[in-house]
């Protein structure tokens, strides 16, 4: 039988290393490709340490490729990498919303344009060292959560669509980050003790002020109020800031009883609304951009869900209203940010939940302040 093909995207990481091992171990015939997504700056004569798919990165998936004698390629998608994730995430934070650019590199350049670009060379598959499971039932595919929950990436991988995931292999579902780690050292890979990305890649040194105005986004100081309209303190601009931040403020005044968050922005008069802990707190949450791997959930179905990367799971159900998908929350949260995504998993996320869909969070309120117990 001819073997099947699979190209895996080779981060440099010891994850995508592991993938290509294992399913060059189970007979497929192997690819490895690594992206060139973004050229760090160059400092006092030093790139960046922080950076995606550089030099480094290449070199070290080319050693595991020739380890495992399969053939390796380069890809540049930088300009792809630049307007579909870069552009749009220096955008967004313009817009006072902040969004997660892991979601639009997968969505746009792993699963998409490299995913067709696998298709058009003949080859069936795409593997990534993402930890999550695709299991095959009957007529259509369902994404669940990672067997390892301190490691599950089905967060970011909600928009995933039918078409896709029938060409999508995740061989590290089942696998803790310890096995993956175990067998990259016995297959004696330089990476197996390499460390995880950390943080955004592009962003050096994790300074978004700086980031933002080497795009050529102007930062504009303002005023910061409190939940009284009353002028307390300056920001050095919107931009530069994100929902529930306490630190960054300039107060003028320096007798506030409790620490003061940053609740909400007013990108008209540049002003940013400032309030208590208490104040951040909501229950309803309004979806945009929606993407359902199967079929859309039953309305008020029992349901989890995930509005941060490594947040909690929260109990929620979905309704629709007037052409709207919102949803309701079980108890109150800490209000995440607009432009994050929200998740929604049946079953239970710590035990391999299933992946049902979600969107990008477009506003947030509290609407049951007076007859929930945490306000009596």
């Amino acid at each position: 039988m001819k073997k099947e093909k699979v190209l895996v995207a080779m981060s440099g990481g010891v994850d995508s290393a592991v993938s290509a091992a294992l399913l060059h171990q189970q007979g497929y015939d192997v690819i490895g490709v690594t992206l060139r997504l973004y050229t760090p700056e160059i400092t006092d004569g030093l790139s960046s340490k922080r950076n995606c798919c550089g030099i480094e990165e290449v070199s070290d998936a080319k050693k595991v490729t020739a380890k495992l004698d399969i053939p390796h390629y380069v890809i540049n998608m930088e300009k792809e990498f630049e307007e579909k994730v870069i552009n749009f995430f220096a955008n967004e934070y313009v817009n006072g919303r902040t969004p997660n650019p892991c979601l639009n590199c997968n969505k746009h350049i792993k699963f998409d344009t490299l995913l067709n670009q696998a298709k058009a060379m003949g080859i069936q598959y795409l593997a990534t060292g993402h930890y999550a499971t695709i299991k095959n039932t009957r007529d259509h595919f369902k994404l669940y959560a990672a067997n390892d929950t301190t490691k599950d990436q089905s967060y970011v991988l909600y928009s995933l669509s039918q078409e896709q995931l029938q060409h999508i292999l995740f061989p590290l579902g089942e696998m803790h980050k310890h096995e993956t780690r175990n067998i990259a050292t016995k297959l004696g890979f330089s990476v197996a003790d390499k460390p995880d990305s950390v943080d955004i890649c592009f962003v050096t040194e994790n300074n978004y002020a700086d980031f933002l105005q080497k795009k050529g986004i102007e930062l504009k100081p303002g005023s910061v109020i409190n939940k009284e309209g009353q002028a307390i303190g300056t920001h050095a601009g919107i931009p530069s800031y994100t929902i529930g931040q306490r630190r960054g403020i300039d107060y003028n005044l320096h007798n506030q009883q409790q620490p003061q968050y940053i609740n909400s922005f007013d990108l008209t008069k540049n002003q940013i609304t400032v309030g208590d802990k208490e104040d951040l707190l909501i229950d309803s949450i309004s979806l945009e951009d929606i993407s359902w791997i199967n079929e859309k959930p039953h309305s008020n179905e029992q349901l989890v869900c995930r509005v941060r990367y490594n947040g909690k799971h929260e109990q929620c159900s979905v309704v629709y209203e007037d052409n709207k998908t919102k949803i309701i929350l079980n108890n109150p949260i800490t209000k995440p940010s607009n432009g994050q995504s929200c998740v929604v998993y049946r079953g239970n996320p710590q035990h391999q939940g299933e992946v049902i869909g979600g969107g990008i969070i477009t506003n947030c309120i509290l609407q049951k302040q007076s007859t929930h117990p945490s306000y009596d």
